[in-house]
């Protein structure tokens, strides 16, 4: 049996039902029509009211006829009470039937009806959901302010009010700076020194900052020019002068470090590779005196010095001076005035080679240092030694030649004749 798949209303499910239990009934039960005519044909009465006239001769055929006819009619019943009960659990069966049916109808009607309030529900809060997605878009985007409408009034209020605050501020600023300018105010009384000082005293640090910013105002006071005064004092190597509200200054000095002796007044600073002249006679320091034409080449002349020194550690040969001269050629002047003439540098570290030569040699020579004027390095194999007597000799006669010379020549008062 064939169940219509689209929803259908339950009164529409009746009638079918119905319908199907009325046409069942009709083709499965037997018309009464049909067993008449047939117990006819057997010779049997079927209408038991209309009377029955019989003879006395015929007696035994009517009690025959009786009781066959008896017996057909108790089957006929038993037929009749089978066919009825079979119709009454036909019938049973096809009710059911039709309320499973029905029911299933129902349950299909109601999901689908349950499936479409369902979807509905669904586009709804999508709905509403977009709805809330574009409040808050609305919210966040940035209104535009509508611009205010001022009266004419209110203007001429709010630029009068600003013109009284710029007055006011130029008169506070006006206060401010005579106040603080003023030479009575902000006087520099005191001077706070701080560094590491040996060579320098506080003493020509107090003197100069009292030259320069002594009883000055504090405020106007310009540090370059004392910046630059301290600078110039001989072992003042690096200064910071600050500030000290309301009437000090601060200074804080660094000295210079005197690494080598530079020509007959000078010392060399190796930290800051810079030569300065402080008063000689102050300082007593042992260091190796370095001589060149000009300041720029203490640098230089400071490396190759370092070497010779540290090469000569640990020697008999104590190193006093370091000459570069205007050729570029080095000297080294022992202990015991004893020159080493080394040459110019042509290969990298030649000097330093000539002067391990003379350190690995000199001592198989057999000579008295003492007796030795120089030692010449410049040639390729061995050296030349020069003695100290005939140097002496050479020069003891160049000398006299020299000061014949000048007795020789005439003076401006002798007249030729």
């Amino acid at each position: 049996m064939a169940v219509a798949a689209g929803p259908q209303s339950r009164a529409e499910t009746q009638a079918e039902s119905v319908s199907a239990v009325e046409s069942q009934e009709a083709g499965d039960m037997p018309s009464l029509e049909g067993k008449s005519s047939k117990m006819a044909e057997d010779g049997v009465s079927v209408n038991p009211r209309e009377p029955s006239v019989h003879t006395s001769a015929d007696a035994d055929a009517d009690a025959s006829v009786d009781v066959s006819s008896s017996s057909s009619a108790e089957l006929q019943d038993e037929d009749l009470s089978l066919s009825a009960e079979q119709d009454k659990q036909a019938q049973q069966s096809l009710k059911e039937e039709a309320y499973t049916l029905e029911s299933r109808a129902t349950s299909t009607s109601t999901e689908s009806k349950d499936s479409q309030e369902s979807q509905k529900n669904k586009k709804e809060k999508e709905k509403e959901k977009d709805k809330e997605k574009d409040k808050e878009k609305e919210q966040k985007k940035p209104r535009r302010k509508r611009p205010k409408v001022r009266s004419r009034g209110s203007f001429l209020l709010s630029l009068l009010l600003f013109v009284l605050f710029c007055v006011g501020l130029y008169q506070t600023y006006s206060y401010l700076y005579d106040f603080t300018t003023d030479p009575l105010h902000f006087r520099v009384s005191r001077v706070e020194i701080n560094g590491q000082l040996k060579h320098t005293t506080q003493e020509e640090i107090a003197d100069v900052v009292g030259k320069m910013a002594g009883e000055r105002n504090l405020v106007t006071l310009d540090i370059a020019p004392l910046h630059n005064a301290l600078l110039q004092l001989p072992w003042v190597a690096e200064v910071k002068v600050q500030k000290r509200y309301p009437d000090g200054i601060e200074v804080t000095l660094v000295e210079h470090v005197a690494s080598a002796r530079w020509n007959s007044a000078g010392l060399y600073d190796a930290q800051r590779r810079s030569v300065f002249y402080p008063d000689m006679q102050k300082f007593n320091g042992a260091l190796v005196t370095l001589s060149a034409p000009h300041d720029s080449q203490a640098p230089i002349l400071y490396e190759h010095a370092f070497k010779f020194v540290n090469m000569t550690r640990n020697t008999p040969y104590l190193i006093e001076e370091v000459q570069l001269d205007a050729a570029s050629s080095y000297r080294v002047r022992l202990q015991g005035d004893v020159w080493l003439i080394l040459g110019r540098e042509s290969t990298p570290d030649l000097p330093l080679i000539r002067l391990k030569r003379f350190l690995l040699a000199f001592g198989e020579t057999r000579l008295k240092l003492s007796e030795v004027a120089y030692v010449d390095l410049r040639y390729d194999n061995g050296f030349a030694v020069g003695e100290r007597a005939t140097v002496e000799a050479e020069q003891a006669a160049a000398a006299a030649a020299a000061e014949a010379a000048a007795t020789q020549t005439p003076t401006d008062d002798t007249v030729p004749e």
